[in-house]
C-alpha cells in the first residue's frame, strides 16, 4: 500500500484591479497576496499606480 500526502495550498494569489485568482502558494496559514494579472486592462492599472 502507498502512502500519499496531498496538501493543500492556503495561499491565493489574487489580482488587485480585476480580482481574479491567479495562482496558489503553499503556506501555513490562509493568506491573500495581491499581484497584477496579465489581462492589458490590468497591466496598464498597474504602471499608472506606479507612476509610468
Amino acid at each position: 500500500m502507498q502512502n500519499t500526502v496531498n496538501r493543500v495550498e492556503l495561499g491565493t494569489i489574487v489580482c488587485r484591479h480585476c480580482q481574479a485568482v491567479i495562482g496558489t502558494q503553499d503556506t501555513e496559514k490562509v493568506a491573500f497576496y495581491y499581484a497584477a494579472c496579465e489581462k492589458e486592462d490590468c497591466r496598464k492599472k498597474e504602471q499608472a499606480a506606479e507612476g509610468r
